[in-house]
């Protein structure tokens, strides 16, 4: 099962309000939806750390738990806070520092390998043509890209980029299941200019799961975990066919 974001102590949760300071009523927010904008001290500093440790920040659509607070590393290595649309930004800013400790982060300018500091692309060496004839040609690879790019393709049109995939498993009170997953991937070969550029393939291997209250708990868990690894993807891919870098 894959992990869920690290989150904030129960007691920071809507469910247990025990020794939380009193939240802002409906009113009060009507004006600022999320604000990183009040205070503004507070959103520069919140940045500034966030931008030191290399930390990307998410905005969540948490209508649930509008105050939403959590840290997360992705799949692919970096780290990600996670803001509900009503998050206390000195809340945050706290968390942050806790996460940092408990994670033994380092800034980024401490950290040469730090995924932030990734060129987009590499040459990769890659093994291509028929048995007995194969050379060895170097492609432009993805920095997202696990492909074993060595071993043997028939042509540079078989050439595939694709990353690790994301997971979730749904396990259903029959016996029966169904396997969702989330993987970056690009066919530079491709006629369909949206194949050629980096996209996102969703799959599952069954139509539908029964579920028991407690396997629901479970699969809520799964899905949770895929739709911020999948928000994560489709941000990269975006970035990715703009021309940007990791970030």
């Amino acid at each position: 099962m894959s992990a869920l974001p690290e989150s904030l102590p129960s007691a920071f949760r809507p469910a247990k309000l025990q020794a939380v300071p009193s939240q802002p009523t409906a009113s009060d927010r009507s004006n600022s939806a999320v604000s990183l904008a009040k205070p503004p001290a507070v959103e520069a500093e919140l940045l500034a750390l966030l931008a030191e440790y290399g930390i990307r920040l998410e905005r969540t659509e948490n209508r649930r738990e509008p105050d939403y607070i959590a840290g997360g590393r992705s799949f692919l290595g970096s780290h990600a806070l996670y803001l509900g649309p009503a998050a206390d930004l000195a809340e945050a800013l706290q968390f942050v520092h806790v996460f940092i400790a408990r994670h033994n982060l380092r800034p980024v300018a401490q950290t040469p390998e730090h995924p932030s500091l990734r060129p987009r692309t590499r040459l990769t060496p890659a093994k291509v043509g028929p048995r007995g004839r194969v050379q060895t040609v170097h492609v432009e690879c993805p920095w997202w890209c696990t492909v074993d790019h060595g071993k043997r393709i028939g042509s540079l049109d078989d050439l595939m980029h694709t990353s690790d995939p994301c997971m979730a498993d749904l396990e259903s009170s029959d016996g029966d299941a169904l396997a969702l997953t989330a993987t970056l991937s690009a066919d530079p070969a491709s006629s369909d200019p949206q194949r050629r550029a980096a996209h996102i393939e969703l799959g599952g291997m069954a139509d539908s799961v029964h579920l028991t209250p407690d396997l629901a708990d479970d699969a809520a868990d799964e899905l949770i975990s895929l739709a911020a690894k999948l928000r994560e993807q489709a941000a990269i891919a975006r970035r990715f066919n703009q021309g940007g870098g990791q970030r």
